[in-house]
């Protein structure tokens, strides 16, 4: 309600206030006048009064400003004097007890009688319309209570400390019922953080199951409070709260008799959080959970693996229902990495307890999709980064001794990924798609998880092709550009280690070779891919970066083979007469292809590779090769540029005609 409207409501109120002395004085006046003449008065309509909601301001009042002023004057100040004087309390017992003034008991009686005195005036107050500056006495007295009590049981030891306790219980219960019934959010707050202290203040000595349960009575009480007046600030008062009481009355290392307490509570503290409407709560109460779930059962495999994958399950369920599903593998994965730091862990069992938490995870997405129709952002984040994380773990824990097991562990998270993909494919593209692409990211990691050397190149160079052939068999064109970044693996490969793999040594079969053979596999997969891709640019790059693996393990071949032949110091030039020769006859088998099947692209690439040839011989070899290299490289260079001219000159009505149906 803005200003305006607040002035409207009390004109109208002054307004009613004076039609209803005006209609009491008309009424009087009938009275009268039917006295006077001996009429007997109409009995009176029974009306049932209602109490009004809040007191009426007199007639004339002033409204009550709104403006940032009154803000500061009023609220502000009134807080600032409520620390001020609470802080001012504080000093006064402390130097009370320097001093020597007065007795332990008048002291703590003064306390008293100036925090119940400062409650009844915040009363009185409010009734006069002073609403806010009630509600700042309130906070005074409240926190006046709290120093009373905890002077009386931890500076003087009047009381146990049992009894402080309560009684400081009790001095919250009351804040929380002062601030429901006045609707104040203020009051509620420093409840709450005074409740949340007093552990601390004053926690009994081995009752930590009371500590416990009263923090989660309280947490109880503002997830009502929050539920009933939507006071959001009382939620990360909660979790504050909640954090500083049970990690100190957690003792590390816990004792194997007190897990199952603590983790009772850890458990109820979450459900707690889940229970507060915001969802960040729940989310950081699952991590949390987690996380104190390692704590506790650090030294025992199987505990711990029962409650992590049954948070983990309860995460999910109410992640189902309230969304955010990756605080799930968020506080597993986070728990799992404190426990396992703990100490060193048996192989197998933690396999199979990843693997289960893999399992519970991964039926995530299927399920949504079943339950929901279609799966959100935060659904399929989930499904990749589950394969991701658990992949990259198992692979971590089995290196070591069973590394023969991570390849077909990949293949095995594949082949459940495709089945994945091929059930939801009807139900949910984006989900299938997710799916297919996981499995064939994790058959990528395959290779080089179980093989090594040109292989790892060579499944990397079978999977771009089938992936080309699956985006055509399923009209998917996404599919062609998963083949193409798997390509680029296979050229960075190529480039970073294949090409480097025999360095200096000259003990290999010329062409009848491991490294060649992984060139031409290479060269054969990505025409294979071009010819299956449905995206042209894909397939266009993909045929010519074909053509130029081949020509290069050629090249390599070349090189290689006049190292071995060449005689001493004539190194350069047969190695540059060698290669000039080999892409020479590669230009011309291009010519010849794209002449006798039509195809533009190859007589393209034919012609720009043999000017390259004729530039690498007029500007390099002319200079630098010996008299009889020079003399070899122009004799069979001319002799491959007159037969490519020859196949121009022949079929040159041919060529003709196929450029004139191009256009």
């Amino acid at each position: 309600m803005n200003e305006q409207d607040s002035e409207r409501l009390d004109a109208i109120s002054r307004a009613l206030a004076r039609l209803d002395a005006r209609q009491e004085e008309i009424l009087k006046r009938l009275e009268r006048l039917e006295a006077a003449a001996g009429v007997a008065p109409a009995a009176a309509p029974e009306v049932q009064a209602k109490e009004p909601e809040r007191e009426p301001e007199p007639a004339g009042a002033a409204p009550r400003p709104r403006g940032f002023e009154t803000r500061m004057g009023l609220t502000l100040v009134n807080r600032v004097g409520v620390v001020t004087l609470v802080l001012g309390a504080a000093f006064f017992f402390r130097y009370a007890v320097e001093a020597g003034w007065l007795g332990i008991g008048a002291r703590v009686l003064l306390g008293a009688v100036a925090g119940l005195g400062a409650l009844a005036l915040a009363e009185r107050v409010r009734r006069g319309g002073h609403h806010v500056y009630a509600m700042g006495l309130a906070g005074a007295g409240i926190g006046i209570l709290y120093l009373t009590v905890y002077a009386a049981s931890g500076l003087y030891g009047m009381v146990g400390q049992g009894p402080g306790f309560l009684m400081m219980a009790a001095v919250t219960a009351a804040a929380v019922a002062l601030a429901l019934r006045h609707d104040s959010e203020a009051l509620a707050a420093l409840g709450l953080f005074g409740g949340y202290i007093t552990p601390l203040l004053l926690s009994p000595d081995g009752q930590a199951w009371f500590v416990l349960c009263y923090a989660l009575l309280l947490g109880g009480g503002a997830l009502y409070a929050v539920r009933l007046r939507g006071w959001t600030v009382l939620e990360p008062l909660v979790l504050l709260g909640t954090v500083w009481v049970y990690g100190s009355e957690l003792d590390t290392p816990v004792e194997a008799g007190r897990r199952a307490f603590y983790t009772t509570f850890a458990l109820a503290f979450y459900g707690l959080f889940t229970a507060f409407p915001r969802r960040w709560l729940g989310v950081v109460g699952q991590v949390l959970a987690a996380l104190a779930l390692a704590i506790v059962w650090g030294h025992t495999m199987w505990p711990f693996a029962a409650v992590a994958l049954a948070l983990a399950g309860a995460g999910l369920a109410v992640a189902d229902r309230r969304g955010w599903p990756l605080a799930v593998p968020a506080g597993f994965w986070l728990s799992y990495a404190l426990w396992v730091e703990a100490e060193q862990r048996a192989v197998g069992p933690v396999f199979w307890f990843l693997t289960a938490a893999f399992v519970l995870m991964a039926l995530w997405l299927p399920w949504r999709t079943l339950a929901h129709r279609r799966a959100g952002v935060q659904d399929l984040v989930l499904a990749a980064l589950n394969a991701g994380i658990y992949f990259a773990v198992a692979y971590g824990l089995l290196a070591p001794l069973y590394s023969r097991w991570a390849g077909p562990l990949a293949v095995v998270l594949a082949a459940v990924h495709l089945g994945m993909a091929w059930a939801l494919w009807k139900r949910d593209g984006r989900a299938a798609l997710l799916a297919a692409g996981t499995a064939w990211a994790l058959l990528v990691l395959a290779a080089p998880a179980q093989f090594a050397g040109y292989r790892v190149t060579m499944v990397w160079a079978l999977e771009g092709a089938a992936l080309a052939w699956i985006g055509a068999r399923l009209r998917e064109p996404r599919a062609g550009w998963g083949a193409a970044a798997i390509f680029v693996l296979v050229l960075w490969r190529l480039l970073a280690v294949d090409a480097w793999a025999y360095g200096a040594s000259l003990d290999y079969a010329a062409v009848l070779n491991a490294r060649f053979l992984t060139f031409l596999l290479a060269a054969l997969c990505l025409w294979a891919a071009a010819k299956w891709s449905r995206a042209r640019p894909v397939a266009g790059a993909a045929y010519i970066a074909g053509h130029v693996v081949l020509l290069w393990g050629l090249g390599m071949e070349a090189l290689g083979w006049a190292a071995r032949t060449a005689p001493p110091g004539e190194l350069r030039s047969v190695a540059s007469t060698a290669l000039s020769i080999v892409l020479g006859a590669y230009a011309v088998a291009l010519v010849s292809l794209g002449v006798f099947t039509g195809t533009l692209v190859n007589r393209l690439l034919g012609l720009g590779l043999i000017g390259l040839v004729v530039a690498k011989l007029y500007l390099h070899d002319v200079w630098f090769l010996g008299l009889f290299y020079r003399m070899a490289a122009f004799a069979v260079l001319g002799a491959l540029l007159l037969a490519m001219s020859y196949l121009y000159s022949r079929y040159r009505a041919a060529i003709e005609t196929w450029w004139r149906e191009r256009r």
